[in-house]
């Protein structure tokens, strides 16, 4: 698994967080506690499940937009952040990297 989407989720327990970015707005997904840790692991699994089943590249969801369905996510092959809809391949790369990705983030 990326170390830096690892970190993200790992660090600190949060309720999830607004910002924007020059691409639009987002909402940074958290675990709350050490239950919804547990339930966020499992919905990575399972996302991972469903794009090793479709043969698509492994990604992991970090974030959510305002477009329904369309999540950013990190390819966890390359480390990049992207742009994709639920059951699809990423689409847009935003930035090559999650440190650099939340570093242009600016909280709402």
């Amino acid at each position: 698994m990326d170390q830096q989407f690892q970190a993200f989720f790992s660090t600190y327990f949060s309720s999830n967080i607004l910002a924007k970015h020059k691409d639009g707005d987002l909402e940074l997904l958290q675990a709350w506690s050490e239950e919804d840790y547990a339930r966020l692991q499992q919905n990575l699994i399972g996302h991972l499940m469903m794009k090793q089943r479709l043969k698509q590249l492994p990604t992991l969801f970090f974030a959510v937009t305002d477009e329904e369905d369309l999540n950013l996510v990190v390819n966890n092959l390359t480390g990049e952040v992207c742009l994709e809809y639920v059951g699809k391949e990423p689409h847009t790369v935003l930035s090559r990297n999650l440190a650099t990705f939340l570093a242009e983030c600016e909280p709402v």
